[in-house]
């Protein structure tokens, strides 16, 4: 079951990756959908202890549906890997750091709050440019380099370049 969950994570990343998102965006949300079910599924039935590779996949899969409840589990579950990274700075704790500041930004903005960390863009119309959501100021660019997401000026420059 652990190996569907990485095919799952790679199915997720592979959709966000084609040419044409905007056009295909129905059935990859439809998709997005059917891996959080998955997921779901899957915390529900496992018994075995979880590592922090495979609690990344799950909460970057459940990142992706967008819903409130979907980003307070991804965020719940990048919470548990932070907790097992403890004192470790590897690829995979850098990257359950930033799931749980993207999470926590996307469940913001779920709720029509400013984002805290600066990772979550957006287009005002279709074809538009890309830029940040609004940010809390309070947020420092410390605590955003705790969390292994640019500082808020790169973080804007970024915006520029996302196509």
């Amino acid at each position: 079951m652990i190996n569907k969950i990485k095919k799952l994570f790679q199915e997720d990343i592979a959709d966000r990756k084609k040419p044409n998102l905007d056009d295909c965006w129905p059935e990859v949300s439809k998709r997005d959908k059917q891996r959080a079910r998955e997921v779901r599924a899957f915390i529900k039935n496992y018994k075995g202890k979880l590592d922090v590779q495979i609690l990344y996949y799950m909460g970057f899969i459940l990142h992706h549906q967008g819903t409130k409840l979907s980003s307070s589990q991804a965020r719940l579950l990048a919470k548990r890997g932070i907790e097992l990274c403890k004192g470790k700075n590897t690829k995979v704790c850098k990257q359950i750091r930033w799931l749980y500041a993207g999470s926590t930004d996307r469940l913001l903005r779920l709720k029509g709050e400013p984002q805290k960390y600066g990772t979550q863009y957006h287009r005002k119309k279709k074809g538009g440019k890309y830029e940040l959501y609004c940010i809390d100021p309070k947020t420092t660019d410390e605590e955003r380099k705790e969390f292994n997401v640019p500082i808020l000026a790169e973080a804007r420059k970024l915006a520029k370049k996302i196509i």
